[in-house]
C-alpha cells in the first residue's frame, strides 16, 4: 500500500493509558488532536486514533471501537464507532522511537485516508 499522501504531521505519543496517534495534511504541534481545525482545502485532512494500553498491540484492529476523530473538507466525526464498516488500522511496528502501519477502507466510508504512515514518538 501506497503511503497516505501530503501528510504534514504524522506522531505518535503516549497519552491517556495508552497509545495516541495523530496524522494530518495540516501542522499540528505534538498532542494536538487532528478533528475541530477547519479543514477546508480540497486536500485537507487529519485523523487522530486513541488505542487503550491493552490494545497497542502490533497487528490489525478494527477502527469502529477505537476513539477516532477525523476531519475532511466535508465532514467531521469525533469519538469512534458509527458506520465504518470493516476500516481497519494495521500497526507493523511499535518502538520507543516510531510506530508505522496503514490506514485501510476509511476513506470509502466518509474519512480522510487509506495508506500507509510512519510516526515518530514525541512528547505533548
Amino acid at each position: 500500500m501506497d503511503p497516505i499522501g501530503g501528510l504534514f504531521v504524522a506522531h505518535a505519543a503516549d497519552r491517556f493509558d495508552g497509545l495516541t496517534l495523530t496524522l494530518s495534511t495540516r501542522p499540528l504541534a505534538c498532542g494536538e488532536p487532528a478533528a475541530q481545525h477547519g479543514y477546508c482545502g480540497d486536500d485537507e485532512r487529519g485523523l487522530t486514533l486513541g488505542f487503550p494500553a491493552a490494545e497497542a498491540t502490533v497487528g490489525v484492529h478494527l477502527l469502529g471501537p477505537l476513539y477516532m476523530e477525523f476531519e475532511t473538507p466535508d465532514s467531521l466525526s469525533v469519538g469512534g464507532g458509527g458506520s465504518l464498516g470493516e476500516a481497519t488500522v494495521e500497526l507493523f511496528e511499535i518502538t520507543e522511537a516510531c510506530v508505522t502501519g496503514r490506514i485501510i477502507g476509511l476513506s470509502e466510508n466518509g474519512g480522510p485516508f487509506d495508506g500507509g504512515f510512519r510516526a515518530p514518538r514525541c512528547t505533548p
